[in-house]
């Protein structure tokens, strides 16, 4: 599913590694693979994210319906196409909370990796005792994944 609105933006990647796609303002596009930062250029020259190349891709996101999903922008990201899409831009406030974000100006991709066998060695570690355990680590670390491996592991629900 990335791989269409990759398509559809005009940008050809190799997702086998991929962990995450930026787009910046004006900057120039980069994806995360095996935890470092590329840059993104077609026939040698890097690709710049324009005002117009985000307004096409927040279009692609929210099927040109921006307001049907909002909230969940306002919330932190959203799940679509497979993977966890946020944006940057201005924060709109009411009472407090985040409502809305108006003149984006970054869009991130996230796209979940499936590692079999993460949490069985290490899952009587993390809740055996039933004591409280922190998950920490860089972007792109594994952090989501081993977590969605261990609740997969479990045979009682669990918090996360």
């Amino acid at each position: 599913m990335i791989k269409k609105l990759l398509a559809k933006l005009n940008i050809t990647l190799d997702l086998e590694n991929v962990c995450e796609i930026r787009l910046r303002r004006n900057r120039p596009i980069k994806y995360l693979v095996f935890g470092k930062y590329k840059t993104y250029k077609k026939g040698g020259v890097e690709v710049i994210a324009t005002k117009e190349l985000l307004e096409l891709a927040v279009g692609l996101v929210t099927e040109n319906s921006y307001y049907a999903f909002e909230e969940g922008f306002a919330n932190g990201s959203l799940g679509r196409f497979g993977a966890k899409i946020s944006l940057g831009g201005k924060g709109v406030t009411e009472g407090g909370k985040l409502t809305a974000i108006r003149d984006i100006s970054s869009l991130n991709i996230r796209i979940p990796r499936n590692i079999d066998c993460v949490s069985k060695s290490l899952a009587r570690d993390v809740y055996g005792d039933g004591k409280s355990v922190l998950i920490a680590g860089k972007v792109c670390s594994g952090k989501t994944t081993f977590l969605r491996a261990l609740a997969a592991k479990c045979d009682e629900p669990i918090t996360v």
